[in-house]
């Protein structure tokens, strides 16, 4: 959700002077705030307490418009102080405007405490973190909260350098960095605020989901086999994602092909595997990190023979919104279930029938993209690839090194839409529903 800004500065001539503008902060303790007043950047640092919190980080609900603002609070903890030094903390006070605000319940308390950068990681719930959802039902702006936070930030996951091999595939990796800079350009193009990218490694995960703003952040889990991503990651970063990021955070994920397998409360795979390389069986498995409540079921394409030990074939397949056509890489891919329990799922991208038909697959696995609700923040899950195109195809090379694998690389280079048709359909019928969702 977004907080108007710019009608709440123009209400209150603290946060319209020059002095403050760049250094707002808002922040929530309970029911008492100093919603409306300006706070030096330089003071936040040095000396602050507010209303009557028990505790920072359970109480504390917080918003900061400024990044470096928002970065530097998230590793500030508190000490508390005896009531001799309130007075010197008070010589402070000519850096922070006190003026009531409209609400009549907006106030401001100065406490003796005073809050200072620890050398190393707080403990959760000491410090104030940058949790962008407002709970407090007598908040002054309750009401004044609308739409949903842009992102900013997308962070991909790069694999874990301690397990290389047990990460997404580093090829799709790299597709999907060159993807997110590439729709940049249609970004500004529909006037939303290009995003930063940043490739981060599994072991930096927690550490970087801790500092950000989830509300403006997009974390990114490439393509990779299921059961290879069930070990690399710990049951902490598990919980951290989907509990702190998604649930309490409001971050937003988006996961393609076998990560959206494993994101999948069950997968049913039925097909050759490492598991079964000699006869093909259903394999069904719960997943770790489940944060779409239904079944994944693969493949939409599976492959006859053994030569590989591979479950599947790769193909060009033509997928919808509703409002446009897009011809994309299905590369082990199937099709999302969701179960008839509370969760919000919205299907943003289907096959179409005469794919399915083509396929010989019933008309019920036409899910191809699904985007879901996890508590405050939102997930995107894809079975496709919409990163490669014609040119990623090299047919010679491809049929020289897979002979008889299924997949008539050809053909799959003539049908793929071209580059321009595959971003504006990736960023018009899926990021951007994601991103206006949370």
């Amino acid at each position: 959700m977004r907080i108007d800004y710019g009608r709440i500065i123009d209400q209150n001539p603290v946060l319209s002077s020059p002095l403050y503008a760049a250094d707002v902060g808002y922040f929530y303790f309970g029911s008492h705030a100093i919603a409306q007043t300006g706070l030096c950047f330089g003071f936040v640092l040095s000396a602050m307490c507010i209303g009557g919190a028990a505790r920072i980080g359970r109480d504390c609900k917080c918003v900061m418009d400024d990044r470096q603002v928002r970065g530097i609070l998230g590793g500030i903890s508190r000490r508390g102080l005896r009531n001799r030094c309130f007075a010197a903390k008070m010589a402070s006070v000519h850096r922070l405007a006190l003026r009531p605000g409209p609400d009549p319940r907006t106030w401001v308390g100065l406490a003796c405490s005073f809050y200072r950068r620890p050398g190393g990681v707080p403990e959760r719930g000491g410090y104030i973190h940058p949790i962008r959802s407002l709970q407090s039902a007598s908040s002054p702006f309750v009401g004044k909260m609308e739409g949903a936070m842009s992102i900013r930030s997308v962070l991909v996951y790069k694999g874990h350098v301690e397990n290389a091999l047990l990460g997404p595939y580093g090829d799709n990796i790299a597709k999907q960095i060159d993807m997110f800079h590439t729709l940049n350009r249609y970004r500004k193009e529909s006037g939303r605020t290009p995003w930063t990218v940043t490739p981060i490694a599994g072991e930096k995960l927690i550490g970087a989901l801790e500092t950000c703003n989830p509300g403006e952040t997009l974390l990114v889990i490439p393509a990779g086999q299921s059961s290879h991503l069930d070990k690399v990651f710990s049951a902490t970063q598990t919980a951290f994602i989907r509990t702190e990021f998604l649930k309490r955070g409001g971050g937003r994920l988006y996961a393609t092909c076998g990560a959206s397998y494993m994101m999948s409360s069950v997968r049913e795979y039925d097909g050759l595997s490492t598991q079964h390389p000699d006869k093909r069986e259903l394999t069904v498995k719960k997943s770790t990190l489940p944060l779409f409540d239904g079944i994944a079921r693969g493949p939409l394409c599976p492959f006859p023979g053994k030569k590989y030990q591979v479950g599947f074939y790769s193909d060009a397949v033509t997928v919808t919104s509703g409002q446009e056509n897009c011809t994309v890489y299905l590369s082990g891919g199937g099709s999302f279930f969701p179960s008839e329990i509370a969760q919000k799922i919205n299907v943003l991208v289907n096959y179409l029938d005469t794919e399915l038909h083509r396929l010989k697959k019933p008309a019920d696995w036409g899910n191809a993209a699904i985007l879901g609700k996890v508590g405050n923040g939102s997930v995107l899950l894809s079975m496709f690839h919409p990163y490669y195109g014609p040119n990623d195809i090299d047919v010679e090379k491809y049929e020289a090194a897979f002979p008889d694998c299924g997949t008539n690389w050809r053909a799959m280079k003539e049908s793929l839409s071209p580059l321009d048709e595959r971003m504006r359909f990736v960023l018009n019928a899926m990021l951007n529903p994601l991103e206006d969702s949370s």
